[in-house]
C-alpha cells in the first residue's frame, strides 16, 4: 500500500501545472553588533517550475542604490544567503527574490528591516520602590494596589506582604508589571516579602528573624553591565522599638557578610518606625546612605496609612545613593524621590493611568508606596543573541518518527525561550544559559516532498533563527526500490508500472 500511495504522489507531482515560485517564509539569524554578518534564510516553493536564482536584495541606512547577493540552495526548498557586516546604527533592508526557469517570478514583501546594535546604553534608568499596598481584609494584593504599581512603573520593588487572593503569584506579576518581571518570594510567615526585578534574579534567599515570624528576603538582580543589585525585602514587627532595633541589627551583619560594599545595594520596605530617629534607623544608617528623604508634593514624608508616621523606607548603599536622580511623575520631579499618595490634591495630584483618585485611600490600604530613582552606568559592551545548535537539514520516513534535539545557549544569567514555526510539534521549557526543545514528527503519506521548519530562541530581547528543509520520502526500503525502478524506466524509455 505505501508503494502504491507513493507512486500516486509522484504522479501527482508530475502532473501539476507550473506556475510562478512561492517565497513561502523568511528567517534571520540574528540582529547583528557591528560588522557582524546576517545570514537571510528562505523558502521557496517552486510551484512546479525549476528554480533558477534565488537573490537577497538589500539597501543599508542611507544608501540608495542597491546591492544583491545570490542565495544558495541550503537543501530542499531552503535557501540561504549571507549579508555582509555594517556599521553599528545602520539600517539593512532586504527582499527575497525567487526566478524560475520558465521567466516567472515572485520576491517578498520589502518591509525586513534590521537596525545592527552598538554598543549598549552608556546608562540605564532603575526605579525602586518599597511597596506594603496591599489592600482589604485579606493582606494581600487588590486592584487598587495593582492600579499604583501599574501606573508608577517600577523596576524593582522590595515589596510586603506578598500575597494575592485573585490568583497565582506569577499571575499577579504578569498583571501589576509585566510577563517579562522575575520575583522571588519568601516562605517566612502568612505574609512574606518579596523582591520583583526587571532584569533576571540570579541568586535569592531567606535570613530568619530573631523575634518575629516574617523573615527577610533577599535578591541579587543581574542588571546590564558589570555590577549586580541586591535588594533587602523587610518587614520589621510592631511590637516593640527594642525588636525593630534587634532585627535592623541582624541585617546590617547580614548584608555585610554576604554583599560587597562595590556592588549596588537596597534595602527597603515596611518598618513599623514611629519616627526618623528610632534606634533601629540610627543602625540603618550606619551601613546605608539615608540622606535623600523621599516626599509627596505637599512636603509630607510619613507614610502610613494616615500620613502621621515614617513606616516605608527605600534605603540604599553609598555605591548606589551617589546616582539617585529625581524621580519623574507627570511630569513633575522629585529631587529626593516620592512618596506616593493619590488623595493628595495640593498643590497638584498625580493619577498616572490607571490610578484612580481614591486608590490610596481605600478600605484596608497599609502604606503608601516610596520611590527612588537612580541612573546606572553601564559599560559600552555589546550583548549577543543564544547560539543555537542542533538544528540542521533532516529526512524523515513516512510512518517513522523523526525527533530532533535543538539546544540554545547563552550567558547563564540569560532566560532562553524557544519556539518553531510548526509549533504543535515542538516543544521548549525556558531556562537559564542552556535550554534544549525536542521537534518530534511522524509524517504521514500526504507530507511528502520538503518542509522548511524554523527555529527560534530569544533571550533578553535578542533573538536567533535558523531554518531547516525536513525531506520527507518512503520508508528507506520502498525509496530503494522507487530509485531503482526510476533508472530502469530512463534506460529502457518506457513506462514500468
Amino acid at each position: 500500500m505505501r508503494i502504491l500511495s507513493s507512486i500516486c504522489t509522484v504522479g501527482v507531482l508530475a502532473g501539476w501545472v507550473s506556475g510562478a515560485p512561492l517565497i513561502e517564509q523568511l528567517a534571520q539569524s540574528t540582529v547583528p553588533a557591528s560588522q557582524q554578518a546576517v545570514t537571510i534564510y528562505c523558502a521557496v516553493a517552486d510551484n512546479g517550475s525549476s528554480i533558477s536564482t534565488v537573490l537577497v536584495r538589500y539597501t543599508t541606512s542611507a544608501c540608495l542604490s542597491q546591492s544583491s547577493i545570490q542565495a544558495t540552495q541550503s537543501a530542499g526548498n531552503v535557501y540561504l544567503g549571507t549579508l555582509p557586516g555594517m556599521a553599528a546604527n545602520s539600517t539593512a533592508q532586504y527582499t527575497v527574490t525567487a526566478f524560475a526557469l520558465d521567466g516567472t517570478t515572485s520576491s517578498s514583501a520589502p518591509t525586513n528591516t534590521y537596525i545592527v546594535r552598538g554598543a549598549a546604553a552608556t546608562n540605564i534608568a532603575c526605579r525602586v520602590m518599597a511597596a506594603n499596598i496591599t489592600s482589604g481584609t485579606q493582606q494581600a494584593y487588590e486592584d487598587p494596589g495593582i492600579r499604583i504599581f501599574q501606573g508608577l512603573k517600577p523596576d524593582v520593588i522590595a515589596i510586603q506582604e506578598f500575597n494575592y487572593q485573585s490568583g497565582t503569584i506569577r499571575q499577579l506579576i504578569d498583571t501589576a508589571f509585566g510577563t517579562n518581571f522575575y520575583y522571588y518570594r519568601g516562605a517566612g510567615g502568612s505574609i512574606p516579602n518579596g523582591i520583583v526585578s526587571r532584569w533576571p534574579i540570579i541568586a535569592s534567599g531567606e535570613w530568619p528573624s530573631p523575634v518575629a515570624e516574617r523573615d527577610f528576603s533577599w535578591a541579587t538582580i543581574d542588571l546590564p553591565g558589570t555590577i549586580d543589585l541586591h535588594v533587602v525585602s523587610v518587614h520589621l514587627p510592631t511590637s516593640s522599638a527594642a525588636n525593630r532595633s534587634t532585627e535592623a541589627l541582624m541585617i546590617k551583619t547580614n548584608v555585610q557578610a554576604h554583599f560587597s560594599a562595590a556592588d549596588y545595594l537596597v534595602v527597603g520596605g515596611d518598618l513599623n518606625t514611629d519616627t526618623r530617629t528610632e534606634a533601629a534607623i540610627t543602625t540603618f544608617n550606619s551601613f546605608l546612605s539615608n540622606a535623600a528623604t523621599p516626599r509627596d508634593q505637599n512636603g509630607n514624608d510619613n507614610t502610613n496609612a494616615s500620613r502621621a508616621k515614617p513606616y516605608d523606607w527605600t534605603m540604599p548603599n553609598a555605591t548606589l545613593a551617589a546616582l539617585l536622580v529625581a524621580t519623574a511623575v507627570q511630569p513633575r520631579a522629585f529631587t529626593n524621590g516620592l512618596v506616593y499618595d493619590s488623595r493628595v490634591t495640593t498643590p497638584y495630584q498625580l493619577l498616572p493611568s490607571p490610578i484612580q483618585t481614591g486608590d490610596s485611600g481605600v478600605s484596608g490600604m497599609q502604606h503608601m508606596a516610596v520611590i527612588k530613582d537612580f541612573l546606572l552606568p553601564v559599560s559600552g559592551t555589546t550583548d549577543s543573541a543564544p547560539v543555537l545548535r542542533g538544528a540542521s537539514n533532516s529526512m524523515a520516513y513516512i510512518g517513522n518518527p523523526l525527533v530532533l534535539q535543538i539546544i540554545a545557549a547563552d550567558a547563564v544569567t540569560q532566560q532562553i525561550s524557544m519556539s518553531c514555526s510548526d509549533s504543535a510539534r515542538f516543544s521548549a521549557t525556558p531556562g537559564f544559559g542552556v535550554v534544549t526543545g525536542v521537534y518530534a514528527w511522524t509524517p504521514a503519506s500526504e507530507d511528502y516532498g520538503n518542509h522548511a521548519t524554523v527555529f527560534t530562541a530569544s533571550a533578553d530581547g535578542l533573538a536567533a533563527q535558523v531554518m531547516i528543509n525536513i525531506l520527507v520520502v518512503p520508508e528507506a526500503n520502498t525509496l530503494a526500490w522507487l530509485a531503482w525502478s526510476a533508472v530502469a524506466f530512463l534506460r529502457a524509455g518506457r513506462r514500468i508500472w
